[in-house]
């Protein structure tokens, strides 16, 4: 079973998060909660939580001085169902649910997602890495790099690090600030480096598809693929030095990086979009955390296999920069999972 959850109305209006089974989410007005909807008065901090189990998902009020509704009717516990609106303060929200039977058709479910296209398979393979990561990588060039983030984005956030010279494009006049990593936060435009490499966010007012096609090949761009908020993912990027890297040096260490490492730097990735020498030009690195993960990531199908196992793959292309020196690692501190995953906000 999966669930999505998306706001409808106020500041977070198309925000979603997706639950697999075993999964719950926390939501609320602040960022105590693990999807939050600032900027509502009438929203508890923490307002409610959604939890799926392997077959039903249910919500709960967790805040007795607000009301609840699903339809609405005021409730303090309820068993969803796909189509339900849950109204919490001023904020609605609409659950969509995908039986486990109908997973690999994926057709959305809510929204305006049910207005897009039927998406066409992807002949793509897979394959574990030394790293511990799963690569994908497009078996021809019927997929461009913008096709696989589009897919990918469905159910993630669309993070773009880019080197602007290097891309050879230009950031708008109404962006005033952005996040350079290099600096490990945000700064004012007319101060950045031009050698550094920005985060460009969705909120940010520039094309980042745009920007990823004109980028690409050039290693000078590459997609992370997130479940967390803004601030988290900032955090996430800005604590480990790899990130502010060529791609391809980032490329080589997500394949063949130390595994602990490589776990450690991508606590809150879901997955990583990077040019490569693979036949359709592109891979993506994913960590998993259930099966399949081919789904979690967005795409329309599973991998390509022979007689039941991965097909056989590529060797691993090589750096493009053979003498560059691998980027030191700093482990941050590591904390405990609980015994029932969070679900992350999109």
């Amino acid at each position: 079973m999966r669930v999505v959850l998306q706001a409808e109305s106020g500041r977070r209006a198309g925000h979603r998060i997706w639950l697999g089974a075993n999964q719950r989410v926390f939501v609320g007005g602040t960022e105590w909660a693990g999807f939050s909807v600032p900027g509502d008065p009438q929203l508890a901090d923490v307002q409610f939580v959604v939890e799926s189990d392997y077959q039903h998902c249910h919500i709960r009020n967790l805040f007795a001085g607000r009301a609840l509704l699903v339809n609405g009717q005021e409730v303090q516990e309820r068993t969803l169902v796909n189509g339900d609106i849950v109204t919490a303060g001023n904020t609605q929200f609409r659950v969509g649910i995908q039986e486990s039977a109908e997973a690999e058709r994926r057709q959305a479910t809510i929204g305006a997602d049910a207005l897009r296209p039927q998406r066409v398979a992807v002949p793509y393979q897979a394959e574990r890495c030394e790293s511990g990561l799963f690569r994908f990588y497009g078996r021809d060039a019927s997929q461009t790099p913008t096709d696989v983030a589009l897919s990918l984005s469905q159910q993630n956030s669309f993070y773009l690090i880019v080197h602007l010279t290097k891309a050879g494009v230009e950031l708008p006049v109404d962006l005033k600030r952005v996040v350079d990593l290099g600096a490990r936060g945000e700064v004012e435009t007319d101060q950045l480096n031009p050698c550094s490499m920005l985060m460009i966010s969705p909120t940010d007012p520039i094309d980042r598809f745009r920007l990823l096609e004109e980028g690409w090949g050039r290693d000078s761009v590459l997609g992370v693929f997130t479940t967390r908020e803004r601030p988290g993912i900032i955090k996430t990027l800005s604590r480990a030095n790899l990130w502010v890297y060529p791609a391809h040096i980032i490329r080589d260490q997500l394949a063949g990086g130390a595994p602990e490492y490589i776990r450690e730097l991508f606590r809150g990735i879901k997955a990583a979009l990077v040019p490569s020498h693979a036949p359709g030009g592109w891979e993506v690195f994913a960590s998993t955390e259930s099966d399949p993960l081919w789904m979690q990531l967005g795409f329309p199908n599973a991998p390509e296999t022979q007689g039941g196992t991965p097909s056989a793959s590529p060797p691993l292309p090589p750096s493009s920069s053979a003498g560059s020196a691998r980027p030191g690692s700093v482990k941050p501190g590591s904390h405990g999972p609980g015994s029932q995953k969070n679900a992350r906000p999109a």
